[in-house]
């Protein structure tokens, strides 16, 4: 399995020579890895339930507007009756 690079650089540039990272360096970038992720994780599963209730909600106007329709109709046939 290959794992992805680490953001270690952090806004800083170094042209050519070896860098050799402290295990704190590390850390820190490993933490703001997993913080990415959560945060990209939380914004898909809020994307999610957003579309779900937009859904939701389209069916229930759905529903609303045929409830309508047909009560519309029973009064016209009801007028016609008469």
């Amino acid at each position: 399995m290959k794992g992805k690079a680490l953001d270690l650089q952090q806004c800083q540039e170094y042209h050519g020579s070896a860098v050799f990272w402290s295990p704190r360096k590390l850390r820190e970038a490993r933490v703001r890895e997993a913080v990415r992720e959560r945060d990209e994780t939380e914004e898909k599963l809020q994307k999610a339930r957003a579309k779900k209730q937009r859904e939701e909600a389209r069916l229930q106007r759905q529903v609303e507007l045929e409830e309508k329709r047909v009560e519309r109709q029973r009064l016209k046939e009801m007028r016609e009756v008469d």
